[in-house]
């Protein structure tokens, strides 16, 4: 006997809980399976966050039972930071995205291409993980601290090149240290500073930090390998110049105000955009500059996978875009990851290394549309879309040859091929009959749209888009009849 509570019956708080509770039980299972010390995780629906979590010890000896307030190392998941600040100089006019990176570290200018028809590593290339430099993890993991003089040594000595910059996705730690320094550059500042004072600080971020030594011990949460059955501490390195790619630490209390200064970019609107980064800017890092074309991620749900800047996004079947990025270096594993069509997110943190973390705050984000958590907000249409709505309504109950001719444009009436020819208006009043009722207008942008007409003699799925010049007009209408003794 099924003893299942219709959801229809079930409060929205309550099916919340227990959701809330299933996606803690899964990081229990989780940490139990791969002897994780400690996991901390929030989530935001509905773009708020309603839950902070944590369980388990942040360190074992001495023994620190975890918090949500505790830090962890968030490593690569810092790149969204280093990022964010590349574009607030931007949007400030004060690099290019398209600047050679020669232009402000010319320790690069004499770079050994992989072929003389190599073009220039620029500032997109280093963002996007399309420069052609060669995959360094975990090399770089253990370089956080490195030295300016050591790095610019480094340089010197030259760097080795996978693939020519600018043809494929190839992940590099090594070119957001370069960003890193980018930013030093052109601002006069360590990133570390000018992030603090640009970003972190205007957003609130008060736990999210470069340098573990300024934080309290009983705030810091020690991180864990195991070797031989035992648990090993993995000493926190210094902030160094590797510190752009990975060497930030937070919480999730943060890190959920991180991710929900992200989902604010959505939707576009015209109200006041005096943030710390434009909203237009937040939404172009989170879209595919470069293609993954061997990606990682094999959930057969996922369509798409790419990189922006500082952001990994992917396509999923039903969740729509996913924007966020990972986290590894020794002792910690971390995933943060955001759906902008319907305002949802997670983060998740713990103090094992590399251990697939990812995996369950996905599968948390899933559970969340399984149990229909997840909504998309309702899209209002353009003020155009609902005149030519009207117009096409009223060209259905009574037909005026100049009240089309004057809609259209003149291109409407040269589409002469039988699945593209105009609907015949008579013709279809003739067939379907008066005008019981009509759907309000279903926007896929600004100039397209659909909605249903509901007849007499069956429903009428009416679509139409308009124009790219202005003013508006009706550049195609097409009329899908559903006959009421149609199955």
């Amino acid at each position: 006997m099924n003893n299942t509570v219709p959801f229809s019956q079930r409060s929205i708080d309550n099916i919340l809980d227990e959701t809330i509770s299933k996606i803690r039980a899964k990081f229990i299972e989780f940490s139990s399976t791969f002897k994780v010390p400690s996991v901390s995780f929030a989530l935001i629906l509905d773009n708020e966050i309603v839950h902070e979590d944590a369980f388990g010890s942040s360190r074992i000896t001495p023994a620190l039972h975890a918090q949500p307030e505790h830090l962890y190392r968030i490593a690569s998941m810092t790149k969204s930071f280093t990022a964010s600040c590349i574009l607030i100089l931007r949007d400030n006019g004060r690099l290019s995205l398209d600047d050679p990176i020669a232009k402000w570290l010319p320790l690069t200018k004499h770079l050994k291409y992989p072929t003389l028809d190599s073009p220039d590593i620029t500032v997109r290339s280093l963002l996007t993980m399309s420069s052609g430099l060669v995959e360094d993890d975990p090399w770089a993991d253990r370089l956080l601290n490195l030295g300016l003089r050591d790095f610019e040594k480094m340089l010197e000595s030259q760097v080795a090149f996978n693939h020519v910059p600018g043809l494929e996705y190839e992940y590099s730690n090594l070119g957001y240290a370069l960003l890193g320094q980018v930013v030093a550059k052109v601002t006069g500042k360590s990133l570390r500073r000018f992030a603090e004072e640009e970003l972190l600080s205007p957003l609130g971020l008060t736990s999210t930090i470069w340098e573990n030594k300024e934080t309290p011990p009983d705030l810091q949460a020690f991180g864990y390998s195991v070797s031989n059955g035992e648990w090993v501490h993995e000493p926190a390195l210094e902030d160094g110049v590797f510190g752009a790619m990975g060497g930030l630490s937070s919480t999730v209390i943060d890190l959920a105000k991180y991710i929900l200064f992200h989902l604010d970019a959505w939707p576009p609107r015209n109200d006041t955009d005096n943030t710390v980064l434009r909203r237009s800017s937040r939404r172009e890092m989170a879209q595919i500059h470069q293609v993954i074309t061997k990606p990682k991620d094999e959930s057969p749900a996922i369509t798409l996978q790419g990189y922006g800047y500082g952001l990994a996004i992917a396509h999923h079947e039903y969740l729509g875009q996913i924007i966020g990025h990972s986290g590894g270096v020794p002792g910690f594993t971390s995933r943060m990851e955001w759906l902008p069509t319907f305002g949802a997110g997670i983060v998740a943190l713990c103090n094992r290394t590399y251990v697939p973390i990812g995996k369950i705050a996905r599968e948390a984000l899933e559970l969340l549309h399984q149990e229909q958590l997840l909504s998309k907000p309702k899209k209002e249409p353009s003020e155009s879309l609902v005149e030519f709505q009207r117009v096409v309504v009223k060209l259905y109950q009574r037909f005026d040859q100049d009240l089309l001719r004057s809609s259209v444009c003149e291109t409407y009436f040269l589409d002469r091929d039988d699945e593209r020819r105009p609907p015949d208006f008579l013709s279809l009043r003739k067939t379907y009959g008066s005008l019981i009722s009509h759907s309000q207008i279903v926007p896929d942008g600004y100039l397209r749209g659909s909605w249903k007409m509901q007849c007499q003699g069956g429903e009428l799925e009416v679509s139409i888009m308009l124009s790219p010049t202005l003013p508006s007009k009706i550049q195609f209408i097409k009329v899908i009849p559903r006959p009421n003794n149609s199955k």
